[in-house]
């Protein structure tokens, strides 16, 4: 499955020189990545991007063994550094976790 990027950009905070506005900007980009799934299928996102954008403290695996588990699938994804496992969820995975 190919993985889409999606980027989050938050403005900086305090008005400085443009080096630090440069500096805060590469600091808080986020970003969401989501799987492209067969036809049909929802959207599937990477669970450890949504477990960082919401800045919580719980590891991944702690966040989804605590989600429905018709809602979290494990997904072998190619990588630069070759295949890896990782968890993802889907869109009711996805608003189980934010909420």
């Amino acid at each position: 499955m190919e993985i889409v990027e999606l980027m989050f950009d938050e403005l900086p905070t305090n008005a400085g020189d443009e080096a630090q506005q440069q500096q805060q900007r590469d600091n808080t980009q986020s970003r969401l990545r989501c799987l492209k799934t067969p036809e049909g299928e929802g959207a599937r996102f990477l669970l450890v991007d949504v477990v960082k954008l919401m800045g919580l403290k719980s590891n991944v695996t702690t966040v989804g063994n605590r989600l429905d588990q018709r809602d979290v699938f494990r997904e072998d994804i190619s990588t630069g550094g070759g295949t890896q496992t990782m968890i993802t969820v889907n869109v009711m995975g996805l608003l189980q976790t934010v909420l």
